[in-house]
């Protein structure tokens, strides 16, 4: 309880905030397109969506890497683990752009959700600082919530 209040009363520096803030405004887009977009372009803004979902997802990804390797305290065996996984969503993601768009799109979001459970297993593990889970966590839920969406228009 008190790591949970602690995490809460950690502000999130400007910079993330303010460009993870950022970076859910083409998950919206696409989200509200999905759903008023004229009825030709649909297809193209799910696929644009699906498409910006990759890069994200292999972005948060690469995070395993970096705080791996920046962790001094990290086995050998802890760094092979966070060096692969940091390879996986994008992996995940490419295999995704290989499928129909409304399929890829579900698997995307089911890859976030994944995603953020690693995360927290990373946060167990090494160094992050406090705001890192409670920010992913909130960015995952809008980012999940928007794909999940558009798949239903």
């Amino acid at each position: 309880m008190r790591a949970a209040a602690a995490a809460r009363s950690t502000p999130t520096p400007a910079p993330f905030t303010v460009l993870g803030g950022a970076g859910l405004l083409p998950f919206l887009a696409g989200a509200a397109g999905a759903w008023l977009g004229p009825e030709p372009d649909r297809s193209v803004l799910l696929y644009w969506l699906l498409g910006y979902a990759m890069v994200i997802l292999a972005f948060v990804g690469a995070l395993h890497w970096g705080v791996v390797m920046m962790d001094a305290a990290a086995s050998p065996r802890a760094q092979w683990l966070g060096a692969l996984w940091s390879v996986m969503p994008a992996l995940v993601a490419w295999a995704a752009l290989q499928l129909p768009t409304l399929l890829g799109l579900r698997i995307m979001a089911g890859a976030f959700v994944v995603q953020l459970f690693m995360d927290r297993r990373l946060a167990q593990r090494h160094p992050v600082p406090r705001w890192f889970l409670p920010l992913r966590a909130r960015l995952t839920l809008v980012v999940v919530g928007s794909l999940v969406i558009a798949t239903l228009a």
